[in-house]
């Protein structure tokens, strides 16, 4: 049983005529390059994935792949709220979250939640947007700029924060930045950052 895509757009293989194609595209890589780096892993939670749309580039690394979402769904293992998770501590390997915590009235307490089951060493492969139109339900209420993303995941180590679009098209349409991160031994944050911001 498959489930429809998410609004009608295949997020891996977008078509030419989606006014989003180059952005998905490039997320798209972009999290096939990270899933690529990875060990085999025992779990990955999947933050808002219905559809479970990224699920092809983890196949083979990760035994288990949950998804928590607000809404049921066929692919839905749990549904709850990720300000709120309902996860041991140090229970996931890796936490994948893509375009998600724009519509999170609290982002730093979904980063909070994530750090908590995040096991020791794990990884961390998030996408927000930048700059891009006002879109989505529940609620719109964030953009992220890399030094903001940078703050946010300021508890954290090798932060590593990649614009998925273009020069072009991050002046004039939209840039989205990914972030892959492991969790700090102690605070503080051990930059390396890429993408358009970097010096």
């Amino acid at each position: 049983m498959t489930e429809p895509l998410n609004s009608g757009m295949d997020l891996v293989r977008p078509s030419l005529r989606d006014f989003t194609y180059l952005d998905c595209r490039r997320r798209a890589e972009l999290i096939a390059e990270q899933a690529a780096k990875l060990p085999p892993v025992h779990s990955l939670l999947d933050v808002g994935g219905k559809g479970k749309p990224y699920a092809c580039f983890f196949a083979g690394r990760v035994a288990h792949h949950y998804v928590l979402d607000v809404a049921p769904a066929h692919s839905v293992d749990v549904v709850g709220d990720a300000r709120i998770m309902p996860f041991s501590d140090a229970s996931m390997d890796v936490v994948l979250i893509t375009q998600v915590l724009e519509h999170i009235p609290d982002p730093i307490a979904v980063i909070g939640e994530i750090r908590r089951v995040l096991k020791p060493g794990g990884t961390l492969l998030l996408s927000v947007p930048s700059i891009f139109p006002q879109h989505g339900s529940p609620g719109d209420y964030w953009r992220y700029m890399p030094q903001g993303l940078e703050w946010i995941l300021r508890d954290f180590r090798s932060v590593n924060v990649r614009g998925e679009a273009g020069t072009v098209p991050s002046i004039f349409w939209w840039s989205t930045c990914t972030c892959s991160y492991s969790p700090a031994l102690g605070p503080g944050c051990n930059n390396c950052c890429g993408g358009p911001s970097a010096p």
